[in-house]
């Protein structure tokens, strides 16, 4: 398939996105990791977002107005979006995974499953379930992304590429964003453990010093409120303590979207709001995720894309189209865990939910041709694995804002 990417007179950067080294490919999927579907309690949860200034292209200077869910879309342009979306999610949630890809593959596709049947068997549960299991119970140990370490379940961080982390806690937190419970067995080295399990070691072993985003995010969801705990160093540590640490520095992966994504979760979970210490921090969490949300606005294009950072933009041997995916997804992903339906059908955010699924329509021959024809596991297509990885962060940012448009079948529920 060919990809076609619509024409920018302000994207100047594109033209200047050729080939380069392998090397600086890896970097670039090495510093992208992503989203159960915990919701805001209100539709007037404020928002969050991420995106640098990306060199020579043209802002929308007059942008002043802090009221996020203007202008609004008519009813019928919205209803025609929402069924593309709709098409879009159902066609990659058929996506066929081969048992043999890398578990970085394994790991990002489970994001696409944000949403849980209430009842009775669906292609789509039976697919989501297949994907938790074959992740955290395959039979074969070299497809298992964990070993043990005092006969601990760890994730690896060393050995091949896609076979291991690429940051702390990152498994834990895609386990988290789809909702996964922490009784959920796992299977490491023919020993039982529990996702329980992986949380208490990760607990035990975070500082404050390292990176954040995924370890706040999984915290957000897994935590309970005001726990207070002293890992292995002897440093006192809680959600807010982390959640603060984390506002305060920057943390770039993905253009910064990861960093967020943490943020607004910690902000929109209902159960944070019990915790006394994480209360004291709202204000400010939730200041910075306005001024990012006006901030990404303000640096959208006009066919809706958002405008990726440069650190993203000099991705070598990437497309134009699979990095407008990344950024783009990525930033719907905290969208929608951040605003209610008020914003979300907003003129501007329905502009960018438009874009994913032109780009995600192009992107899906790539992406299931790449799957079944090539041998990813010699760690040498680069690009499918940013290309799917990207693609399951953006279809599960579409699930979760049909979600929270109420744009999904009513049998179609979040789990706690």
């Amino acid at each position: 398939m060919i990809f076609h990417i619509p024409p920018h007179e302000s994207r100047t950067n594109a033209s200047f996105r050729s080939s380069v080294t392998f090397g600086l490919m890896i970097a670039g999927i090495a510093g992208c990791g992503a989203a159960g579907l915990d919701l805001p309690s209100s539709d007037a949860t404020p928002g969050v977002a991420s995106s640098s200034k990306s060199a020579g292209s043209e802002r929308d200077a007059d942008l002043t107005s802090a009221d996020l869910s203007q202008p609004r879309r008519s009813d019928a342009d919205l209803a025609a979006t929402v069924d593309r979306a709709r098409e879009v999610v159902a066609l990659f949630q058929q996506l066929r995974i081969p048992p043999q890809a890398p578990a970085w593959i394994r790991m990002h596709t489970l994001l696409m499953f944000p949403l849980v049947p209430a009842s009775g068997p669906t292609e789509s549960a039976s697919q989501r379930r297949a994907l938790i299991e074959g992740l955290l119970l395959a039979s074969n140990r070299e497809q298992v992304p964990f070993s043990l370490r005092d006969r601990e379940p760890i994730p690896r961080t060393g050995g091949a590429l896609f076979e291991r982390e690429h940051h702390p806690d990152q498994i834990l937190s895609y386990l988290a964003l789809i909702g996964v419970p922490l009784e959920q067995p796992m299977r490491v080295e023919d020993n039982a453990f529990s996702v329980g399990d992986m949380l208490r070691v990760s607990q035990r072993e975070v500082r404050q010093k390292q990176e954040l985003s995924w370890t706040v995010s999984a915290y957000a969801h897994y935590g309970k409120p005001g726990q207070v705990w002293e890992n292995k160093y002897g440093e006192r540590l809680s959600l807010a303590i982390l959640a603060k640490a984390l506002s305060e520095k920057a943390e770039t992966a993905c253009g910064g979207a990861h960093r967020l994504t943490a943020i607004a979760r910690v902000v929109s979970l209902p159960a944070n709001g019990q915790d006394v210490e994480l209360s004291r921090l709202q204000t400010s969490l939730r200041r910075l995720l306005d001024d990012e949300t006006q901030r990404l606005r303000s640096g959208q294009f006009p066919d809706g894309v958002f405008g990726a950072p440069d650190s993203l933009l000099n991705q070598p041997d990437v497309p134009v189209e699979a990095i407008d995916i990344q950024f783009t997804g990525h930033s719907l992903e905290w969208l929608t865990l951040a605003h209610g339906s008020d914003v979300l059908k907003s003129e501007w955010v329905v502009r960018a939910v438009d874009a994913l699924v032109d780009r995600l329509q192009q992107a899906y021959d790539v992406c299931q041709d790449g799957l079944l024809q090539r041998e990813i596991r010699a760690k040498t297509d680069v690009a499918l694995q940013f290309r799917v990885g990207s693609a399951a962060h953006a279809v599960g940012a579409l699930a979760r804002w049909l979600h929270r448009l109420q744009a999904v079948p009513p049998e179609i529920v979040v789990r706690p």
